[in-house]
């Protein structure tokens, strides 16, 4: 009994083994093919989003220059608008002085 427990996986192995591996091999084999596939279209996705982050970030960029753009000419306008304001305050003190002379 003991011998034919001992021969068994010797059999077993010599004869079973291989068409296991074999059947093994072709099934991870269309696995490995689906999910190469997966991954490919997983790629191709990132790519297509990492494109549009791309673009958006550009968008920001542009949208950003654009706003710096119109705060410096703010800016400038304020600063003209501080002249005329100071400009206006001395027409008016002159006025009152030449008002004061002709009385």
């Amino acid at each position: 009994m003991a011998r034919v427990a001992e021969r068994v996986p010797g059999w077993v192995a010599r004869f079973l083994l291989p068409e296991i591996r074999a059947l093994i091999k072709e099934e991870t084999k269309d696995l490995k093919t689906y999910m190469d596939d997966k991954f490919k279209t997983f790629d191709e996705r990132l790519e297509t989003f990492n494109e549009k982050f791309k673009a958006l970030d550009e968008r920001l960029i542009s949208l950003r220059n654009e706003m710096n753009a119109r705060f410096d000419s703010l800016e400038s306008r304020v600063d003209v608008l501080q002249r005329v304001a100071v400009l206006e305050a001395e027409v008016r003190e002159l006025k009152k002085r030449l008002e004061q002379k002709t009385i």
